[in-house]
């Protein structure tokens, strides 16, 4: 029997493979035993990690989530960030899958960040943590960026070769992208309208239905009538979102539809699908859209400054608790970067203190993050009449920071 920390890991991981879930359980336990006993803390992780891992194999998930937050703080203490993102997404995992999508957010940003960031990073951890991320964007009504999380994904998991990831990535892009864009109208010629019907509604994913003794296939703004003969061929065009989402439906129903191929000249890439009756069908995306002039604005960017006693704490507090990267310090100075934000720590040259008003794209969210990492908050976030939702953050030397979401 294993009687060292390494061997009870090794044993535990290979129990788990086999779903020997108990047994691996049991390995696990007393590692992480050992390993407080040594006070290993490396080791004392990797066994916390492990752990968390089988209780979530047996729908655990309470015990999971209090072993992955005592390797995060291991992880965090140690300077880990490959295996802290790793353990912080899967906490992130956990809230989402039990619906506290609020406790969620800032964790799968967290894990994103370290991931962007540490030329250490491993594709296929990127790309998971952009498809949970993905999924939460979904689940919170954020359509286009779970599409721009999803595409990313896709995009690894395809350089990978790992079919799953790619096949998954296109049906949930299908759910948000393959709609239709633009109104297409037609009425067109079907020798037999009860095999059109199965073929516009389980290969292509039309609806059908029967109007007013008229058999019509819908799908969005996109509405075909079927008429008896005689007819000629006909070409019809659908405009879509993700014309590669399409394709990727149309195929899982079966469809057998052209490769994918650019047209320069209308800057459109497009595939196409005959029906039962030969009319041919072109789907297609622009690749190209067209930039349009804007006069050279006269005020281009803020830069506000705040006033500090002591720049170097203020510079450790907007990193640390604020999220702000370091662009540039000295003594005298501080300069804060994050997103397409910059502040100014400045020496303190009168008494008093300064305000900043900073637009976001998901207060809420945001809110959610600072309060995981103690920022004095001044209250949640509030919906005001004239199209803002914000909050205020007070810095330790009573600057306020003020952020807000426009909404309509």
């Amino acid at each position: 029997m294993p009687d060292t920390a390494g061997e009870l890991l090794r044993e535990a991981y290979l129990a788990r493979r086999e779903h020997r879930l108990t047994e691996a359980r049991l390995g696990m336990e007393r590692a992480v035993g050992l390993c407080r006993a040594a006070d290993n803390n490396a080791g004392l992780a990797r066994a916390l990690t492990g752990l968390g891992q089988i209780e979530r194999d047996l729908h655990n998930t309470e015990a999971a989530l209090s072993h992955y937050e005592e390797a995060v703080a291991l992880y965090r203490a140690a300077g880990n960030a490959q295996r802290l993102a790793h353990t912080v997404r899967h906490v992130a995992d956990i809230h989402r899958g039990t619906g506290q999508l609020e406790l969620a957010e800032p964790r799968y940003a967290e894990a994103l960040t370290i991931y962007r960031e540490d030329p250490q990073t491993q594709p296929l951890d990127l790309a998971n943590t952009l498809r949970g991320v993905a999924l939460l964007k979904g689940a919170t009504g954020r359509p286009a960026e779970a599409i721009a999380m999803w595409k990313e994904a896709r995009d690894i998991y395809a350089s990978l070769g790992i079919e799953e990831g790619v096949a998954e990535s296109n049906r949930r892009l299908a759910v948000f992208t393959s709609a239709l864009t633009a109104p297409v109208m037609r009425s067109i010629g079907v020798a037999d309208p009860a095999t059109s019907s199965t073929f516009y509604r389980d290969i292509l994913g039309f609806g059908v239905r029967n109007h007013n003794g008229a058999i019509e296939a819908s799908y969005g703004p996109a509405l075909i009538r079927f008429v008896e003969p005689p007819y000629d061929s006909t070409v019809l065009f659908f405009p879509t979102a993700d014309v590669r989402a399409m394709r990727a439906v149309i195929l899982a129903g079966g469809g057998k539809p052209s490769e994918l191929q650019d047209v320069n000249f209308i800057k459109m890439r497009v595939f196409e699908i005959r029906d039962p009756d030969g009319h041919a069908l072109w789907f297609g995306e622009s690749y190209d859209e067209p930039v349009i002039p804007k006069p050279s604005p006269m005020m281009l960017k803020a830069l506000p400054q705040l006033p500090f006693d002591n720049i170097a704490a203020a510079v450790t507090y907007y990193k640390d608790v604020l999220g702000f990267h370091i662009n540039h310090q000295q003594d005298d100075l501080g300069v804060m970067d994050r997103g397409e934000i910059t502040l100014v720590l400045i020496p303190r040259s009168h008494p008093g203190s300064a305000s900043a008003y900073i637009y976001v794209e998901d207060a809420d969210a945001l809110y959610a993050e600072l309060k995981t990492k103690g920022a004095s908050l001044q209250g949640e976030p509030v919906s005001h009449p004239w199209g803002l939702r914000d909050f205020a953050v007070l810095d330790p030397e009573g600057n306020s920071i003020r952020f807000g979401q426009p909404f309509e």
